[in-house]
């Protein structure tokens, strides 16, 4: 005859596996809030980025376009920072580009006309995952003249990326309870301590009374 389960098995369940589907899904929508906040912040970041480019982007005694870095230690003049800035006329040709660049090639993307924009991530040939940020603009350069020019920023996600990694690695516990819970509760699951004890002194007892 099939066993029936017992009330406190019947609850166990009853409460356990709501949880586990909650806890998943609350694991879910984290992940999602998480990735989508941190790509706003980015982009937000690397517009940022763009108008301080511009704001220090000037001619210099030659002629050609230098940017002025108010810091010596700037990310941008560090080879290996993680960050990346190129300068680019309507033609493709580069004006200028950032020092950290150096053994460098990022994919910047296409050309934009002024007042176009453009957010997205590529992948560089060592397979680092690197945001990009570019935006075409009028550029003044001197008074009566100017040029439509791309500026571009880039920045390495590898630390970004390392943390999202460690929010995922706490999402195995919520199989881990899944599978205690279903051990615990499924039919052929063993017996808890008191009901193989109470089983042993009742096999001793009838034992005990036939030799009798």
């Amino acid at each position: 005859m099939a066993r029936v389960p017992s009330v406190s098995r019947q609850l166990v369940v009853s409460i356990a596996v709501p949880l586990v589907i909650s806890f998943a899904l609350t694991a879910l929508v984290l992940d999602r809030i998480f990735r989508s906040s941190a790509n706003q912040a980015t982009h937000d970041r690397l517009d940022e980025q763009v108008i301080a480019l511009v704001a220090a982007a000037g001619l210099n005694q030659e002629g050609r376009m230098d940017v002025r870095q108010q810091d010596s230690e700037s990310r941008l003049s560090s080879p290996n920072s993680g960050h990346y800035a190129l300068v680019r006329n309507q033609r493709g040709r580069e004006l200028w580009r950032s020092p950290s660049l150096s053994g460098h090639r990022v994919n910047f993307g296409p050309l934009l006309a002024s007042g176009r924009s453009v957010y997205f991530e590529t992948q560089t040939e060592d397979g680092a995952t690197v945001a990009i940020f570019s935006r075409g603009l009028q550029w003044d350069y001197s008074p009566g003249n100017s040029a439509n020019l791309v500026f571009s920023v880039g920045e390495d996600l590898t630390d970004q990326l390392t943390r999202l990694r460690r929010f995922h690695s706490g999402r195995p516990v919520a199989g881990g309870i899944g599978c205690i819970v279903a051990a615990g509760v499924a039919p052929g699951a063993p017996a808890r301590a008191g009901d193989r004890r109470g089983g042993e002194w009742s096999a001793h007892a009838t034992g005990r009374g036939t030799a009798a």
